[in-house]
């Protein structure tokens, strides 16, 4: 072998094992990072305005999960596009656990499956789930006690006086809700007349401001404008009458069927986020889920849950599929 030809095998040699060096301590930096994590405060995006659902389930648990954790916790609310925005920002940032993200079944899944020309994402392999810790009561209609209909009967013949009639205020234009609204005004034989806002609490300073007729949201949400006497519930979108309101008429009362889409709130990371860090994620949310800042809105209806990793994927790949399905046949009908 010639000298030259020498100097290039034991260059090549030499950058081989440079690079293998270099991949090693690679491997090993983020091996020790993710056992050391978290160092630094944690990041959890709220993809909706302030005032909606996700926004006080995630608040809710907030101080439980930073102590869980050994880190604050910080709030950001990235709102847009049905959770679109907040979420794409999560699914395509740095995959270190620092930055997680707080959804509901309805903007994880109806979002996707209603507009997935909109996404920057899939919700499936761009994210996983780190748990399922809050399941929602059932929705019911809420008016303003001193400008809407005093019962389920003046609801109704509201709605059939003419279409458009009763106006409710929707978060956004693509939701679970939606689905179900559609469905109680096709057995209805009327339309309603759907507004849409960015968030919860758009929705619910509307209906005090009686811009809309009626808003469907769950009770913990709305319980302080309840307790003050400016909400009034005249429907309940249940089988069976609610223990929080035994003379609320339901829809199983009046003889509506509607598909049973269950409402919950999970956390999610990013997809490559190292499994050592979605271990202490999962635990910190599952200490979190027994705390009292989710006691204190669970208390007034739902139910605080805990469903890991796996079993929460399993839970949002079966449902969306489901979702899906129904989407394409509502648009089909639509």
């Amino acid at each position: 072998m010639s000298s030259f030809n020498r100097i290039k095998l034991l260059a090549s040699l030499g950058l081989a094992a440079a690079f293998s060096l270099s991949g090693l301590a690679e491997s090993s930096t983020g091996a020790l990072a993710a056992e050391d994590w978290p160092t630094k405060p944690i990041k959890l995006v709220v993809p909706w305005p302030p005032g909606g659902g996700v926004d006080t389930y995630g608040r809710a648990i907030v101080d439980d999960l930073s102590k869980a954790l050994g880190q604050p916790v910080i709030v950001e609310n990235r709102g847009g596009a049905n959770s679109a925005t907040g979420t794409a920002y999560v699914a395509h940032s740095e995959p270190d656990g620092y930055t997680i993200l707080t959804n509901n079944s309805n903007g994880a899944l109806a979002t996707p499956a209603f507009s997935p020309e909109i996404l920057t994402f899939d919700p499936v392999k761009d994210l996983k789930p780190i748990g399922i810790f809050a399941e929602g009561s059932p929705s019911l209609l809420w008016v303003n006690s001193e400008l809407g209909p005093k019962n389920a009967e003046e609801l109704i013949a509201l709605a059939k006086s003419q279409e458009n009639a009763l106006s409710i205020g929707m978060s956004g234009d693509t939701s679970a809700a939606l689905l179900s609204l559609k469905e109680v005004e096709k057995q209805l034989a009327t339309r309603f007349l759907f507004v849409p806002y960015k968030g919860g609490g758009d929705r619910i300073n509307a209906l005090l401001a009686g811009d809309i007729k009626a808003i469907l949201i769950t009770y913990p949400l709305v319980r302080g404008q309840v307790d003050a006497g400016l909400f009034r519930p005249v429907l309940a979108f249940s089988e069976k009458r609610l223990e929080q309101f035994p003379d609320v008429p339901t829809l199983g009362d009046l003889g509506i069927k509607i598909a049973d889409i269950q409402s919950w709130n999970l956390i999610q990371v990013p997809a490559q986020v190292p499994d050592e860090i979605v271990k202490k994620l999962a635990a910190g949310l599952e200490a979190a889920s027994r705390g009292e800042g989710l006691a204190k809105v669970i208390s007034a209806g739902g139910r605080a849950v805990f469903q890991g990793p796996e079993e929460a994927a399993a839970r949002f790949e079966r449902e969306f599929a489901e979702l899906k399905r129904l989407v394409e046949l509502y648009k089909s009908e639509n």
